[in-house]
């Protein structure tokens, strides 16, 4: 899992004050930003859980599934999620974008 500085713990660190380490910064979390029923917000916390990625956006796809996207290397990898009638998530990995040569 990475984990992003805020600009004023990185000041810190650059200064060589250990106790850059203890501010409170956080990571940008699309999952807390997006407007998404809980079971909706479980999946994409379980699709990122599950495959050790970070999810980078989430956007409503045709018929209303959610897509959630991420990023691993250079490649570009939407999953799809649906909510089942009984509450279940389905996630169907789309197929790779790959950006740059190969």
């Amino acid at each position: 899992m990475r984990f992003l500085l805020c600009p004023a713990a990185l000041a810190l660190l650059a200064l060589g004050l250990p106790a850059a380490l203890s501010l409170g910064c956080q990571r940008y979390d699309p999952v807390q930003h997006a407007p998404l029923s809980a079971a909706e917000r479980s999946a994409v916390r379980r699709l990122g859980r599950d495959r050790w990625v970070d999810v980078t956006t989430v956007r409503r796809g045709d018929g209303g599934v959610l897509i959630a996207s991420t990023r691993q290397g250079n490649q570009h990898i939407d999953y799809r999620i649906t909510i089942l009638d009984d509450g279940s998530a389905k996630i169907e990995r789309l197929p790779i974008v790959t950006f740059g040569s190969p």
